[in-house]
């Protein structure tokens, strides 16, 4: 059996940091390729991490408290599973686990980003309630970040203004980036033009 707990103490907080690096490392390919995490990539907030019974980690989150479009909000992030528990639901229990904790905090909605290549942490998101807002950030020739939003406490931000956002940040990226994600004429006018 598995379950979730907060971090208590730097030792875990240096555990947590070695393995969520192998755990990247593992997955990582020539479009997604590894850079590791340090202690100063790790916000102010809350880690939790995934256990076995025998109290191996395998698993585990961040949350950083941070406003968003004037709501209270919770970013996800450096979300991880060891490569021999993937398949498991330990990153469905970890969401569950960090939602329930937005909730005692009486966050409004929580925020993640994702590679949009990285299609089994895409499918996770949708299926635990999280949706698509917006296009956020470009790797040349990788991949680019999907910004997806999960509303908790009612629907502050419309279904219409998600479908606009969403599409809005579509167009822009299409104008700006090829289909493999490299500068188009238009990027490079346009970055000129702000760079005045």
């Amino acid at each position: 059996m598995y379950y979730i707990e907060q971090l208590k103490n730097n030792e875990s907080l240096e555990l947590f940091i070695r393995k969520m690096n192998q755990s990247f490392k593992e997955r990582s390919t020539e479009k997604i390729p590894y850079q590791p995490i340090s202690k100063s990539d790790i916000k102010d907030g809350i880690i939790l991490g995934a256990y076995t019974s025998s109290e191996e980690l395998i698993g585990g989150l961040c949350i950083e408290f941070i406003p968003y479009f004037d709501l209270k909000g919770a970013r996800i992030y450096h979300v991880w599973t060891d490569v021999n528990y993937r398949k498991k639901g330990i990153a469905i229990m970890l969401m569950e686990k960090a939602e329930q904790i937005c909730n005692l905090y009486e966050c409004e909605i929580m925020v993640l980003n994702v590679a949009n290549i990285y299609n089994p942490a895409v499918r996770l998101y949708k299926k635990v309630g999280f949706k698509e807002f917006r296009i956020i950030a470009n790797l040349p020739k990788t991949f680019y970040l999907i910004q997806m939003i999960k509303q908790i406490k009612g629907e502050k931000i419309s279904k219409k203004r998600q479908r606009v956002e969403w599409i809005i940040s579509k167009v822009k990226f299409r104008i700006l980036y090829k289909t493999d994600s490299s500068p188009t004429f238009i990027h490079k006018i346009y970055i000129n033009y702000w760079a005045r």
